[in-house]
């Protein structure tokens, strides 16, 4: 008799560290430097264990959710192995956000307990807490607190619990300009499958090996990179915040073979006054994910001889979708393919079609589609909203718009979401940014359409210029003459200070749509 594996109970479901403890249990597997510890498969198995226990003394067990708001430390690792062996769900929070934004989220998920960074008493002081709050654990270095006392103390008995793979093991909420943000419910098939894809789309390159993990674990991208390393064996370095000179010492000092930057930190490695400093001579990748990188800015690492990738993917459909890796190290297809997001994942469909779902001829831009075993299980108690973006037939609609090149290669030219019309000719903001990003003396820039009564909207653009930068309005419009049509070029271009972000590092275009009307109008 046939047996669906998606609802069928499995030991080793969800039991990442005890499964890998089982076959390598005195290997080092996680360093967190912010604590100075070094952690093998076995000790980080008996901490999960202990926060088991823990979770099932206060009544914690399957289905319940738990909030984290913490940087990047061992005990938020802890909470996912535990929550995976008991089959509770987590969520970690964004302490990036504003307190009334925490305060929704938290509401919004109703979890029975909280584990907080003591970095962050000021915040849980401001926010309103759900009286399903049942548990509220304070995580510190100091030996008194909470979690020491109370976690650490408990029994180290096994407290695994056979779950399904279709059961949520992850709440995480992803960025939103236009509304409030979307809690994504992330299934352990998900989470499994990211881990295959991986392994199988890079050659084991970016999995049993050594990692630094640069990216919050209350983002996608934070578990994206670690949880192969736990699958197939590797050695990861937790850093609590990103500090560029930390990373490039703790690469030099710890051999580390893969480094995951996002955009951002790219440019802050790259600027560093003593990136010169650093060979990177352990380093087969550094790969680049979140947003689009400009080729331009990874030529200090092709200076070094350090490959560079882009990988790509959603919340919603990945959070790995595409991605290349130089295999051979071939720096003349490194820089060919920069400015592409590489190819799809080993278990990866996709299409890209026109607004009614039909595919277009290769080479035409389009809204990319997506489909694989690792799509989201929807959206936490938004029905309508995971109707939007999912499919009948399982595709999740990306909403961004995206051209296939040569041998499968995709370039994402922008979002179909924040696309204009001007004279009759659509515009995509992110060409224009692209362009202006070109230029040496641009930090950041956002476009925006304005309303014009001779064209309905014409582009307009803010640039935050590099420090010490100078550049006028008009040489840097023409600049992007070799890069845009007539019709692209902006018609105004404001020099700022800022640029408006949300709270998950995004361009904030609506606030940056008032600030021109507060501003200029």
């Amino acid at each position: 008799m046939f047996c669906n594996s998606e609802q069928m109970k499995m030991d080793w479901v969800g039991d990442w560290i005890g499964r890998r403890s089982a076959i390598t249990p005195g290997k080092i597997g996680l360093y967190d430097k912010g604590c100075g510890q070094k952690f093998s498969f076995c000790e980080l198995n008996t901490r999960a264990n202990k926060l088991g226990n823990f979770l099932y003394s206060r009544n914690i067990s399957k289905g319940d959710y738990i909030c984290v708001i913490s940087r990047n430390r061992v005990e938020v690792v802890d909470l996912f192995f535990a929550t995976g062996k008991t089959g509770a769900i987590l969520a970690p929070i964004s302490f990036r956000l504003a307190a009334p934004e925490i305060s929704d989220l938290i509401n919004r998920i109703q979890p029975c307990a909280l584990f907080y960074e003591d970095f962050f008493d000021d915040i849980i002081g401001s926010i309103n807490l759900p009286e399903s709050i049942r548990t509220v654990v304070k995580i510190s270095d100091d030996s008194s607190c909470n979690y020491q006392t109370q976690v650490l103390t408990c029994s180290e008995d096994e407290t695994n619990t056979p779950v399904c793979l279709s059961d949520i093991a992850l709440l995480i909420h992803t960025g939103g300009t236009t509304s409030t943000p979307k809690i994504c419910k992330i299934s352990h098939q998900q989470l499994f499958w990211n881990s295959v894809e991986l392994a199988a789309s890079s050659s084991g390159i970016i999995c049993a090996t050594s990692e630094v993990l640069t990216l919050p674990f209350f983002h996608i991208g934070g578990w994206n990179i670690f949880l192969p390393l736990i699958h197939f064996g590797g050695y990861g370095v937790l850093v609590r915040s990103f500090d560029a000179k930390e990373v490039m010492e703790t690469i030099e000092a710890e051999k580390i073979k893969i480094v995951p930057l996002a955009t951002p930190m790219v440019l802050m490695i790259t600027n560093h006054p003593e990136f010169n400093s650093y060979s990177f001579d352990s380093v087969d990748v550094v790969f680049t994910g979140g947003s689009k990188c400009q080729p331009e800015l990874m030529k200090p690492f092709w200076d070094k001889n350090v490959a560079t990738a882009q990988s790509y993917g959603l919340t919603e459909a990945g959070p790995s979708n595409f991605i290349f890796i130089p295999h051979d190290k071939n720096m003349d297809l490194v820089k060919d393919k920069a400015d592409t997001v590489g190819q799809p994942m080993f278990h990866c469909d996709f299409k890209i079609a026109s607004k009614d779902g039909k595919p277009l001829p290769k080479g035409t831009t389009g809204i990319l589609h997506l489909r694989s075993l690792h799509n989201f299980q929807g959206y936490l108690n938004d029905d309508r909203r995971t109707a939007s973006i999912k499919t009948e037939d399982d595709w999740i609609v990306s909403g961004d718009l995206a051209v296939e090149g040569e041998g499968g290669f995709v370039s994402i030219v922008g979002r179909s979401d924040n696309m204009f019309i001007s004279g009759g000719e659509n515009i995509s903001p992110e060409e224009v940014e692209d362009a202006l990003l070109k230029n040496g003396n641009v930090d950041e820039a956002v476009c925006i359409g304005i309303t014009d009564e001779k064209w309905g909207q014409v582009p307009i653009a803010e640039v935050k210029l590099t420090d010490g930068a100078s550049i006028s309005e008009n040489e840097l419009i023409d600049f992007c003459v070799k890069y845009l049509a007539k019709f692209k070029l902006p018609t105004k271009i404001y020099f700022v200070d800022d640029i408006p972000k949300t709270g998950a590092g995004k361009l904030d275009r609506n606030a940056v749509i008032q600030q021109y009307k507060d501003r200029y109008q």
